[in-house]
C-alpha cells in the first residue's frame, strides 16, 4: 500500500510539472506572437516610423504624406482590386519595387485589396499620384507615378535612393 501511494504522488508530481511547463510555454508563445504583431504594425524608414495600418481615407492621406505628398487638399479615390494569381512581366517588376518597401505581393496572390489613389491638389493632372495597396487593413505596397502620358513609376521607398 505504501508503494502504491508513492507512485501516485510521483505520477501527480510529473503531471503537475508537465502541466506547468505547457502553461508557461503557452504564455511565452502568445507573448511572442503579440510582440511580433506589434512589430509588424510599424516599419522604419530613414529613422521615422510609419504605421502600416490603413483603415480609412485619412490614414491613406497620412501615409502618402509620410512619403512626401502634400495631402492638405488632395483628392482620394478608393477601389477594390484583385492581385492576380499568376504574375506577368509587369507584375514581376512591380513586385520588385514593393520589396524595397519591405513587402512581397507573392504573399497576396488572388486576394482582394483596396487601392487608394491620392492626387495632391496643386499638382493637378500634370503631377503625381500616390497609390497605396491595402489588404486586411495593412499597407502591402504602392507606388508614386507621374500623370503624364509617358510618365514614370517608382516605389514608395527605394533603399538605394532615399
Amino acid at each position: 500500500m505504501f508503494i502504491l501511494s508513492l507512485r501516485k504522488k510521483q505520477i501527480l508530481r510529473r503531471f503537475f510539472i508537465i502541466f506547468a511547463f505547457a502553461a508557461v510555454s503557452a504564455v511565452i508563445i502568445s507573448a511572442a506572437y503579440c510582440f511580433a504583431q506589434e512589430k509588424k504594425k510599424y516599419r522604419e524608414f530613414d529613422g521615422k516610423k510609419l504605421c502600416l495600418e490603413i483603415n480609412n481615407i485619412q490614414d491613406a492621406k497620412d501615409t502618402a504624406a509620410f512619403f512626401g505628398a502634400d495631402t492638405s487638399s488632395a483628392s482620394v479615390s478608393c477601389e477594390s482590386v484583385r492581385i492576380p494569381l499568376n504574375f506577368n512581366d509587369i507584375y514581376i517588376r512591380y513586385n520588385e519595387m514593393q520589396k524595397d518597401l519591405g513587402s512581397d505581393l507573392e504573399n497576396f496572390k488572388g486576394r482582394s485589396c483596396l487601392k487608394y489613389s491620392i492626387k495632391p491638389a496643386e499638382n493637378g493632372d500634370a503631377g503625381v499620384t500616390y497609390t497605396l495597396l491595402v489588404c486586411d487593413g495593412r499597407l502591402i505596397g504602392g507606388d508614386i507615378s507621374e500623370n503624364d502620358f509617358d510618365g514614370s513609376i517608382r516605389g514608395l521607398y527605394r533603399k538605394d535612393n532615399k
